[in-house]
């Protein structure tokens, strides 16, 4: 076989690449110039250098493919418990809120009174019962159906704020004051409550 035939055969490039987890089998020393030729193979680029393989340098190949971002089955999982009881949450508390304003009124927000004061109920009873490892609650996916999706819906710092400031600059200073006074009394006593019944049930 004539000698160019043997360098030409050695010269083919090589793809090193691990195409499952898209890294380097060779590490590309510092100063290497990959770019002066090459191809595709698969998803990789082959490359080497002419000069250097004259004196008797390794032909090095690189990974061009991304990597995939994946997410950890707990979070989706997480995510689904949370948006399935925000939905939940927040359809509870409009028929409630609605119901509440339409046999009462609205000169005063009784029906956002009603829901944090519920919603501070519920959340004594699902605080009480995550202290039980026993629990349903205990765990993170129940947790966040019932706390963080349903009851962060259900119940509302914001209404509360903006109703309480629409009172006072409507210049019922003094209803303003017993709202906020009234939904903190009750809200605390709720929570209290909740933890209350848990600890008579068992």
């Amino acid at each position: 076989m004539p000698a160019s035939a043997g360098i030409e055969q050695s010269a083919r490039p090589a793809c090193f690449c691990n195409a499952r987890h898209g890294v380097l089998d060779r590490r590309v020393k510092p100063g290497d110039d990959i770019r002066r030729s090459g191809r595709w193979s698969g998803n990789c680029w082959s490359a080497y250098d002419r000069e250097r393989h004259r004196s008797g340098a390794t032909n090095h190949a690189i990974s061009f493919r991304p990597k995939r971002l994946r997410i950890p089955s707990h979070v989706i999982t997480g995510l689904i418990c949370v948006v399935l009881g925000s939905a939940l949450g927040g359809i509870a508390r409009y028929f409630l809120s609605g119901l509440v304003a339409r046999r009462v009124g609205e000169t005063f927000p009784w029906g956002t009174l009603l829901v944090n004061a519920s919603g501070a109920l519920l959340i004594g009873i699902f605080g009480a019962l995550a202290r039980d490892n026993a629990s349903l609650f205990a765990s993170s996916n129940p947790w966040l159906f019932a706390v963080t999706g349903f009851l962060g819906c259900y119940t509302t710092v914001s209404s509360f704020s903006l109703q309480t400031l629409a009172l006072a600059r409507d210049g019922e200073s003094g209803r303003a004051v017993g709202y906020v006074a009234l939904s903190v009394v009750l809200s605390l006593a709720a929570v209290a409550a909740g933890f209350a019944v848990v600890t008579l049930l068992r």
